[in-house]
């Protein structure tokens, strides 16, 4: 009578994911207290309007907002004039003198990290003003928020009046905002920047500036689809990664993974497989553009598999399942669209080593041994994530 079993010779790896959650990088220009124009079209199509953005700042010109504000209006405007203030006035918006017919202006105070405010008004003297709670600061997050209340805000004053406010209705409105008490500190700092004559200019085209910044999180559910061997091809994987990163491009990153069940069954014996992973590694930013980041990086984990024999109707004798554990390393190559402030999906390609050769074998009476199964030593894959981004 033969007698067979499925066990391991050496342990194994299992190859996992890792996901990009990283934050897409935004190339932010530089900027001093001037005013700059920003030409984003060659001639004013039909719909578009030329914007006057004046921000109201405690240090410098916010470099960063201004090109996250550009990119979220570079669909609407024919060009975006910029200009500079250390100190706010909330009455600017009602006492400066009229728009060009078609054109918007805007008021953009960002002097305290708690909340932004924002005042709004077209040719025609509608007006649209808001208060943004920042949670975290003029951050990555905050920033974009900021954004996309400014396209929102653009898209009303051009397109839907019964949104908009009269000046004594949004005088109002202003008026029973709670006073800024730190305004009085920004200004022994500051004095309003003079008016300059605006220079035709790409957001994108100065070098990059990069304040600092508060840590941010992500964390996120990830699937995976590697290769595994010749007679099992890819097998899939799930599980959770998170991410921690700062005001400079290195991330760090961990994820804990199951790989799902996956048989080979051999004529004479089977055997299924499956495993936990946990790796961790760092991640370096690439820059991007748009709502779109890059990530290359490289890590090393551990992974811990179990095996069950199976019967597949031969005159074998199963040996008892069992488990082991693999060190592996890991290379990878991402991208992450940001498709909301605090929402991003990323896809990233991965190669894992297992540190060890594993293979599985049916053992005849005699002693000799055949391998039955035998994962690849280089298992490259797939990872498909949803996180969410939060600043701390």
């Amino acid at each position: 009578m033969s007698r067979g079993a499925g066990r391991t010779r050496r342990p194994g790896k299992i190859g996992l994911l890792l996901v990009m959650l990283a934050t897409a990088s935004r190339a932010d220009a530089r900027t001093d207290e001037t005013g700059r124009r920003t030409a984003v079209g060659d001639a004013m199509p039909r719909g578009r309007a030329e914007v006057a953005i004046r921000i109201v700042a405690g240090e410098g010109c916010a470099a960063q907002l201004q090109a996250v504000i550009a990119e979220q209006l570079a669909g609407l405007t024919t060009a975006v004039t910029w200009s500079c203030a250390g100190r706010a006035d909330e009455d600017e918006p009602f006492q400066a003198g009229a728009a060009p017919a078609g054109s918007i202006q805007l008021w953009i105070d960002v002097s305290r990290p708690e909340e932004a405010r924002l005042a709004v008004r077209d040719h025609q003297d509608r007006f649209v003003v808001r208060r943004i709670p920042l949670a975290s600061g003029l951050d990555e997050v905050g920033r974009e928020e900021i954004g996309e209340i400014v396209r929102s805000a653009v898209l009303a004053v051009r397109a839907s009046p019964s949104d908009t406010l009269s000046r004594a209705e949004a005088q109002a409105a202003v008026s029973s905002w709670p006073p800024r008490a730190a305004a009085a500190r920004a200004a022994q700092r500051h004095v309003q920047a003079p008016a300059l004559p605006v220079v035709a200019t790409s957001p994108r085209s100065t070098p990059a500036a990069h304040p600092g910044r508060r840590a941010t999180f992500a964390i996120g559910a990830v699937a995976a689809l590697r290769a595994f061997s010749s007679r099992i091809p890819v097998v899939g994987e799930i599980g959770i990664v998170g991410a921690v990163g700062g005001s400079w491009p290195v991330s760090l990153w961990a994820e804990a993974t199951y790989r799902l069940p996956a048989a080979d069954l051999d004529p004479a014996v089977g055997v299924e497989v499956r495993a936990l992973s946990l790796r961790g590694g760092l991640a370096v930013a690439v820059p991007g553009s748009g709502r779109v980041g890059f990530r290359v990086g490289a890590g090393a984990g551990i992974e811990r598999t179990s095996f069950s024999p199976q019967p597949t109707g031969g005159q074998v004798d199963l040996a008892p399942g069992g488990s082991f554990l693999v060190f592996t390393g890991r290379a990878l190559a991402g991208m992450e669209l940001r498709v909301a402030a605090h929402l991003g999906v990323g896809l990233t390609a991965f190669c894992d080593v297992e540190a060890t050769n594993v293979h599985y074998d049916l053992r005849a009476p005699d002693g000799a041994a055949r391998q039955v199964l035998t994962p690849f030593r280089l298992q490259p894959g797939m990872t498909l994530s949803v996180s969410g981004r939060f600043g701390h």
